[in-house]
């Protein structure tokens, strides 16, 4: 069983050509889940969490 690459709130942020605060958002509404909270409260998103909510949502941002 591989390992899904892990991404942080600011490269998700980039590629969707949003603001680390929307990316935020959708983690505390519960539109983007969070495969791992490291310690200091850092977020890891996994690729396939953040193209479910581009399909969810049917947002039309970034090319990830």
């Amino acid at each position: 069983m591989g390992t899904e690459e892990m991404f942080r709130v600011k490269q998700i942020a980039a590629e969707l050509d949003v603001h680390p605060r929307t990316v935020r958002n959708w983690i505390i509404s519960g539109k983007l889940r969070v495969a791992a909270v490291l310690p200091g409260g850092q977020y890891r998103i996994t690729r396939s969490d953040v193209e479910r909510l581009l399909r969810t949502e049917e947002l039309r941002v970034g090319t990830m």
